[in-house]
């Protein structure tokens, strides 16, 4: 009996151990893929634009704007802590008053994607740091496809918050947002990352300024 003990407990050890070789691959596989701003980065494309308003109440909002801002809340402090990126959070703007957005660590796997009123929202909270609106330019029905087509994400129950490379079905908030716009060819991109970050997301719209403009910050 002692020696099945002992046997189990080297077993148990083992198993500890290759958990935690696991995990701190797992985490240096996604920091070394991770694509990340850098504040300054951020000032630099942000300098020579000349902002139409400061903030979300005071911008006159259109069905397609893509909100990225930078918001250490609770739900991404962990995230922000290991893997240091400057945009913490994405969404995009449907109309009426209403967003769609990929939120994780919610109660019921149904509402970590969803349509929101934005006023009932954190995106207007006094602590956020900083806030973008890129506004795609002259898009129409391409456009209203992209906002359909995240209408019907959020409203499909097979979507959830998550990071994976196989699943179509797992969907950050900035992957949300960029595989609509891939798909509907509003965005080209050969070489992406594994995972798409706000920050990357941020990147390929200022960089496409004849596609994209930003419109507040």
């Amino acid at each position: 009996m002692n020696a099945q003990k002992h046997y189990l407990s080297i077993i148990g050890v083992f198993c500890f151990l290759f958990l935690i070789l696991y995990g701190f691959y797992y985490y240096k596989d996604i920091q070394n893929n991770l694509f990340r701003l850098s504040k300054e980065q951020v000032q630099e494309s942000l300098f020579q634009v000349k902002s139409g308003c400061e903030s979300l109440e005071g911008c006159n909002l259109i069905a397609g704007d893509i909100l990225i801002r930078r918001y250490v809340t609770e739900r991404v402090d962990l995230v922000n802590r290991l893997f240091h990126p400057y945009f913490t959070h994405t969404a995009l703007y449907l109309g009426d008053g209403y967003i769609v957005e990929a939120i994780g660590n919610e109660r019921s796997k149904a509402d970590e994607i969803k349509v929101s009123k934005l006023k009932e929202t954190d995106w207007l909270d006094g602590g956020v740091e900083k806030l973008v609106i890129i506004r795609p330019r002259k898009y129409g029905n391409k456009l209203n496809t992209v906002v359909d087509g995240l209408k019907d994400v959020a409203n499909n129950s097979e979507y959830t918050f998550g990071f994976s490379e196989n699943n179509d079905k797992k969907v950050s908030c900035a992957d949300l947002i960029f595989r609509q716009l891939e798909n509907n060819g509003m965005i080209e991109i050969s070489d992406k990352p594994k995972i798409i970050t706000p920050d990357y997301l941020f990147a390929v719209l200022t960089r496409n300024n004849q596609d994209f403009e930003i419109v507040g910050y």
